[in-house]
């Protein structure tokens, strides 16, 4: 697994999900770097709330210079720029497009604002089948498990 790569998890339930994504791809290679690796799109039910609106998930591997909390700043403006209201503070909810640190470059990282990798990416096959799609030897830096082992793990 290359270490100079961080991994981001899109997913998005409003609107035409597919350009969501395609735009939220393409802000992310103009703005953050090179998109070395990306998904093919799924499609999965919510999680975490009830929703009659079907998610459209992907995970891109990015080549960056930014640090995590630029990183961090560039997705969120991204998030806003496609229409994404601010996050609730009350739960999930539907979304126009949602983007997430799951590994800066295999390092372990907290402060108020982020966690990497993502606190709850190894319960969730929507992150976990797309990074294994284009990282099978992928390895949780702070459980020190595979991709693939999380997804046996999981089912």
């Amino acid at each position: 697994m290359p270490h100079d790569l961080v991994y981001i998890a899109l997913g998005s339930n409003l609107g035409d999900t597919a350009d969501n994504l395609d735009r939220a791809i393409h802000m992310i290679s103009d703005r953050i770097g090179l998109v070395a690796l990306k998904s093919s799109y799924i499609v999965t039910e919510p999680w975490g709330y009830q929703s009659v609106c079907e998610f459209r998930n992907a995970v891109v591997a990015v080549s960056t210079r930014d640090s995590v909390l630029l990183l961090l700043d560039k997705l969120e403006q991204i998030e806003k720029d496609l229409g994404r209201q601010a996050k609730s503070t009350n739960g999930y909810e539907d979304r126009v497009i949602d983007l997430d640190i799951i590994d800066y470059k295999g390092i372990q990282y907290t402060d108020e604002r982020v966690v990497v990798p993502h606190p709850r990416m190894h319960l969730r096959m929507f992150v976990l089948e797309p990074l294994n799609e284009i990282s099978a030897d992928w390895k949780h830096p702070a459980l020190n498990r595979t991709v693939s082992e999380l997804i046996a793990i999981l089912k």
